[in-house]
């Protein structure tokens, strides 16, 4: 088994391309030592860290089976098992809670259902950071204090890992701000506003890649092979001989549109001060790390053409979890290889 540590971006719904990933990445029997990520990918990072496996040994006995919507002990099961729609609970006075709360959706339905997951595999009720067997890293916001956490067993030991990766992924606007009260390095006696980790970092590669004050890096930890997942949504200059970007996919994705008839969150979004504002959180989004990649030319990258999905897409189709998965087994294929070739590592058996 050939280690790796690997980095998960943040982008909602389409992080559902990881379980393409890390099913190739088990038929190439490469795993992790260690993992981080930044929303959807701290979602990921987090079910690794549990020791939770890409696929079960019979998968595909599973899936035909009628009863495959039960399956959830695996990170394909739960990703295709999982009503992604089942945590836009929305309160009562939904658009009092976007005033006062700054989020449309309260999330307490996605820490129940993360907390759960992760208890089932550990068997332990509400774990930590010291409880997983990988180590772990989550990026959250602290727009209180205007500074990215890095929340982790080095950082946070007693930090309820599931309240960690809700942080993580409260999309600003869509999910409302978590208040915290700090832990471990971060314990400061008062209270602090923590939103969605992309809002500073959503593709925290450099956390292997660096000396930091969150992440002991020795030599041995920086000769392990360090690897990057990002979901791109255009062609980027900087990616040489990458396939057109249409020719990625295995079906034509149909543009995500809102439901039909009133809705609130329609009208809401619709306003051109929310637009706007959407509009700079995705700039906000991109071009920390942007400018990170882009300086190291795309080095231990995959990236994973995600086009036309959005990240609020929460329903998906059958067929469109299976075309992003696709697009991140396509993506490890083409890209893998020379990345692990650089640390004198070969893919092929």
């Amino acid at each position: 088994m050939i280690e790796i540590d690997g980095v998960f971006e943040g982008g909602g719904a389409k992080g559902t391309a990881y379980a393409g990933v890390l099913s190739t990445l088990r038929k190439m029997d490469i795993w992790f030592k260690r993992v981080s990520g930044t929303s959807a990918g701290a979602i990921t990072a987090a079910l690794i860290a549990a020791g939770y496996q890409a696929e079960c040994d019979n998968e595909a006995e599973l899936a035909k089976r009628p009863d495959y919507i039960n399956h959830l002990d695996c990170i394909k099961g739960i990703v295709y098992n999982t009503n992604f729609n089942d945590f836009k609970d929305k309160p009562t006075w939904a658009f009092i809670n976007l005033l006062k709360k700054s989020g449309f959706y309260k999330g307490d339905a996605f820490l129940e259902w993360i907390d759960k997951r992760l208890e089932q595999k550990l068997g332990i009720a509400h774990p930590t950071f010291s409880d997983l067997p990988i180590d772990l890293s989550v990026v959250a916001s602290d727009i209180t204090n205007q500074r990215f956490l890095i929340l982790n067993k080095h950082t946070t030991p007693n930090l309820n890992v599931a309240l960690a990766v809700r942080m993580s992924m409260s999309i600003p606007f869509f999910f409302r701000v978590v208040q915290w009260r700090g832990e471990g390095i971060y314990r400061e006696g008062k209270s602090m506003r923590v939103v969605d980790g992309g809002l500073l970092s959503n593709y925290p590669i450099w956390l292997y890649n660096s000396d930091n004050d969150f992440m002991p890096n020795n030599t041995e930890e920086k000769n392990r092979p360090t690897v990057g997942f990002l979901l791109v949504e255009k062609p980027d200059e900087e990616i040489d001989g990458e396939p057109p970007i249409q020719d990625e996919g295995s079906i034509r994705v149909k543009k995500h549109k809102m439901p039909g008839g009133f809705s609130l969150l329609q009208l809401i979004t619709n306003l051109p001060l929310i637009k706007d504002l959407g509009l700079i959180v995705n700039t906000l989004l991109t071009a920390h790390d942007n400018r990170y990649i882009k300086k190291s030319k795309w080095a231990n990258t995959v990236p994973i053409f995600v086009n036309e999905y959005s990240t609020t897409q929460f329903d998906l189709r059958r067929d469109e979890k299976d075309d992003l998965s696709y697009r991140g087994q396509r993506a490890v294929e083409r890209t893998l290889p020379a990345i692990m070739a650089r640390y004198g590592v070969s893919t092929v058996k």
